[in-house]
């Protein structure tokens, strides 16, 4: 089967919540594709709003969201925080800020703290 588009996180949101426009993106969703990115960005929204983000994909960029947040960390710190926690294996950074909360996972620093 042919892919017919690909949709951006205001398209899911919107068939989400049935705003206008969610009949149009409902019949595109069988041969539509999603990038994990605005994946992480529909999780991320719904997380805002109150959704537990709970399930399959529960520790995943978009539910990182909350525990990230006091952290300023960026989608791309989150998408490389979830492969990490998704694979089990360690998180290599230059950036400090990822050692201040328990994200459930190893994160290796690349430098060492100065002095």
């Amino acid at each position: 089967r042919m892919m017919q588009a690909v949709l951006d996180a205001s398209a899911v949101l919107a068939f989400l919540r049935r705003e206008p426009g969610h009949e149009t993106v409902a019949g595109l969703m069988p041969g539509s594709l999603l990038s994990a990115v605005n994946f992480a960005e529909v999780v991320t929204k719904l997380v805002e709003r109150g959704s537990s983000g709970r399930g399959r994909r529960e520790r995943r960029g978009g539910v990182l969201w909350t525990h990230t947040r006091p952290l300023g960390l960026s989608l791309g710190d989150r998408a490389c925080l979830a492969l990490a926690l998704r694979e089990k294996l360690p998180a290599v950074t230059a950036d400090r800020r990822w050692t201040e909360r328990d994200l459930g996972l190893e994160i290796r620093l690349l430098r060492p703290a100065e002095a």
